[in-house]
């Protein structure tokens, strides 16, 4: 079957050079830090244009656009000392057992918590309207009302059916992260109480019912739509990284229901990632696509 492109090669951004960093917990987060090394030994990193990521991808997102004392795009120098240590630091943390607890108390809302704790630990109060221009760093999302990515950028935020709205001057880059590695159901979707008419140039037609939906979309993990993080840079990006620390899917026999509910969520979930990235590296094969696909080995395809 000939595979063939979803956008012809003049919509392409010249040189542009996108990272997508998966989800996966504080397992893709460490994955994700390894390859970063490694593009950094390879003076990849200045030449990104864009980090795009969810969920576990997103808090080394969201470490690179608050922490770091220089942009990407000089390079990291010392590159033990200024991300690895620190990131591994951070992941060392527990602070994720009692929020989870916290899914069944009622009055708490375990996100809010997982926000706290990040914008304490990892993005020290920056903001998201003060993070480097470049390159651009988009974190992702689920919309639950619409079913779409959704993505937090420094200028602008939203997605193609609510519509989009100047990023607000007030929102941390500690809540771009919970909303996009807030998993469920161990962590409950995020409320930003969004007002409607502030949201412009969506899909869905101004009505009272679509202003409505958005006073109620709230915000799950990123990795619920795309776990891959790839939607917003495979269209217009030239070249586009991909980088996996996504969990392998493991084989085994029925335990009890309990198991069974676990696999009839997981076996979807699976199939939409494997198909995400067969797409991926086909089109790498086919010459579609320019860059490279970094994984576990293990059951690739």
């Amino acid at each position: 079957m000939a595979v063939t492109n979803y956008l012809p090669s003049a919509a392409k951004i010249p040189n542009s050079v996108g990272l997508s960093l998966s989800g996966g917990g504080f397992r893709a987060t460490l994955f994700h830090l390894g390859a970063l090394r490694r593009l950094n030994e390879f003076g990849i990193l200045p030449k990104l244009t864009t980090v795009s990521s969810v969920s576990g991808g997103s808090i080394l997102n969201g470490f690179l656009a608050s922490r770091l004392s220089a942009p990407l795009t000089n390079g990291i120098a010392d590159f033990d000392g200024s991300a690895g240590k620190p990131v591994r630091q951070f992941c060392s943390r527990d602070i994720r057992r009692w929020l989870a607890l916290e899914a069944v108390i009622p009055g708490t809302h375990n996100s809010s918590g997982l926000a706290k704790q990040y914008d304490q630990h990892l993005s020290s109060g920056k903001l998201l309207k003060d993070i480097p221009a470049i390159p651009i760093h988009i974190f992702c999302s689920t919309d639950l009302a619409y079913g779409v990515n959704w993505m937090f950028k420094k200028q602008q935020c939203g997605d193609y059916q609510a519509g989009f709205q100047n990023t607000p001057t007030d929102w941390l880059v500690s809540t771009a992260v919970a909303a996009s590695s807030c998993f469920p159901p161990v962590f409950k979707p995020l409320n930003l109480d969004l007002d409607p008419t502030k949201l412009t140039g969506g899909k869905i037609a101004a009505s009272p019912q679509r202003d409505k939906c958005v006073r109620e979309i709230t915000f799950s993990d990123g990795g619920v739509y795309d776990n891959l993080g790839l939607e917003p840079i495979w269209k217009d990006h030239e070249f586009v990284l991909s980088s996996d620390g996504g969990a392998l899917f493991s084989v085994g026999g029925d335990n009890g229901f309990p198991w069974e509910i676990s696999r009839f969520i997981s076996i979807p979930e699976n199939q939409a990632r494997a198909l995400r990235k067969r797409w991926l590296i086909s089109n790498f094969v086919a010459g579609q696509l320019k860059g490279t696909y970094l994984g576990n080995r293990k059951h690739s395809i």
